[in-house]
């Protein structure tokens, strides 16, 4: 079954100093027991098109009524000096468990170099809130 797309690409376009920051997503409506695409995360600078590391992903709390899947899509840049171009983001996939419908929430965290010296990192805290139909 292919996943559908329901999805927030944070976009990291600075190099500054190292910093954590939390986010949400949601309320936002995904079908009973079908993947959907709830997090889509990359880093790159969108005047440049350099693309940085890859974030890591990593579940925080999981969600109670479903699965969470971390994993890796390509998608396209979008609008400006980068348009036309690919690449890689790390992604979270959510399914309901069978027959469930109501609100189900889950926390992942990305951490991310993003420094052109190597030297810092970038922590986010994404809240995703979900209503499974």
């Amino acid at each position: 079954m292919k996943p559908s797309h329901l999805g927030l690409a944070l976009v990291l376009s600075t190099f500054t100093v190292a910093s954590a920051s939390a986010s949400q997503v949601g309320p936002a409506a995904v079908r009973s027991g079908t993947p959907t695409v709830v997090l889509s995360y990359a880093s790159y600078d969108p005047e440049t098109c350099y693309f940085a590391t890859l974030p890591i992903l990593r579940v925080i709390r999981p969600p109670a009524h479903g699965t969470l899947t971390l994993g890796k899509q390509k998608r396209g840049s979008g609008k400006g000096a980068c348009e036309g171009k690919t690449f890689v983001a790390s992604t979270a996939t959510y399914r309901s468990s069978a027959g469930y419908r109501g609100r189900d929430e889950m926390v992942v965290e990305a951490e991310t170099d993003i420094y052109s010296d190597g030297t810092g990192r970038r922590s986010d805290s994404v809240l995703i809130i979900l209503d499974v139909k």
